[in-house]
């Protein structure tokens, strides 16, 4: 499928990482889509399923958003009542096909056609209250894939996130539990074999300056990934010079990235994250580690205690095949948008 180039893509992205700048706690991105699934491309008749979704941002490739839905011609219509500040807000969207966005029934995003998954945004000024967003958004054939959202382009100031906004401040309802022990992973065996006694790991141990290991570096999409809306901006600062931050949300996760490891020799590795310096790095990074086909518990780390070093999570037994990666949200705990929670590289560094 192809599109005219409505804007330049080094552009757009500039637009949407310069964008996302740091900003007083904001209730925009706390409520969840109501989304209305049609069997037809033209959001016509009575929907065939209605729930509720936390953020807008699938990508379905050749399937279809349920079991029993049609992967092609479909089409699906989400709305969402949500309080905003006084001041400028980027409304941005990709998809693949058509994509329209809706502010208070004014249609500021319109490209109702085949299209590849592209950025479009626009800027609107919003004033202090209640707005209802929607965004429909349908597929034709071939892949299915739709990400939209919006935020500020400026900071709030303080007094207008006390002032400006009548609606009462969101509570936070779910604290991240206090940092676990890594649990000793269980290596499968031979199916319908007992298992394996579990390796004992040797102490961790920090890593000094002149210690390196396998690193992976945040710059690199093929072992870097993410999902959710908005994305990760760019930053100076931190290992090679670069790292990356998202503004975080107090207990949904509506965003994590990944640092995908291969290791050609099994065995436990200390696994290490770089974190960079920020007056504004959150105090509960919540990671997770996935290694040997096993999951660990959350490790908490205090980023803002631990500026310009490689700060230790534990240590991990990883195998030589399969999926394994680091794994951190955007979920911390904290007021939203209070903190930034920093990605920069990781290392594993091998103790036999």
């Amino acid at each position: 499928m192809q599109k005219p180039h409505l804007m330049k893509a080094a552009a757009i992205c500039a637009l949407l990482l310069g964008a996302i700048l740091p900003f007083a706690a904001v209730r925009a991105q706390d409520a969840g889509w109501t989304g209305k699934y049609y069997r037809n491309p033209n959001l016509a008749g009575a929907p065939a399923a209605t729930r509720t979704d936390p953020v807008i941002t699938f990508d379905w490739g050749d399937g279809a958003p349920f079991g029993d839905f049609p992967s092609d011609n479909f089409s699906v219509r989400w709305t969402r009542t949500d309080t905003f500040y006084s001041g400028v807000y980027i409304f941005a969207a990709r998809s693949d096909d058509g994509v329209r966005v809706y502010v208070d029934g004014t249609l500021i995003i319109d490209h109702w056609q085949p299209s590849q998954f592209e950025w479009i945004s626009v800027e609107r000024e919003m004033t202090a209250g209640q707005h209802t967003i929607v965004v429909e958004y349908y597929e034709g054939t071939g892949r299915a894939a739709i990400q939209a959202g919006y935020y500020p382009r400026d900071p709030i100031p303080t007094s207008a996130a006390t002032q400006n906004v009548t609606a009462t401040p969101t509570t936070i309802t779910q604290t991240p539990a206090p940092s676990p022990t890594p649990t000793l992973p269980y290596v499968a065996g031979t199916p319908g074999a007992p298992p394996p006694p579990t390796p004992i790991p040797p102490p961790p141990v920090e890593v000094s300056g002149e210690e390196s290991g396998i690193i992976v570096q945040e710059a690199n999409p093929k072992v870097f990934t993410w999902e959710g809306f908005p994305g990760p901006v760019f930053w100076s600062g931190g290992n090679e010079g670069r790292h990356a931050y998202v503004k975080n949300q107090s207990g949904k996760v509506t965003f994590y990235a990944r640092w995908h490891v291969r290791v050609e020799e099994a065995g436990f590795y200390d696994v290490f994250v770089y974190i960079p310096e920020s007056a504004r790095a959150t105090e509960s990074a919540a990671y997770r580690v996935f290694h040997a086909g096993e999951e660990s518990d959350v490790v908490l780390v205090n980023q803002r205690a631990n500026p310009d070093r490689w700060a230790l999570i534990g240590s991990f037994y990883f195998a030589t095949g399969g999926s394994q990666y680091i794994e951190v949200s955007k979920a911390t705990g904290e007021a939203p948008a209070s903190h930034q929670v920093l990605l920069d590289a990781v290392m594993l560094i091998y103790r036999p």
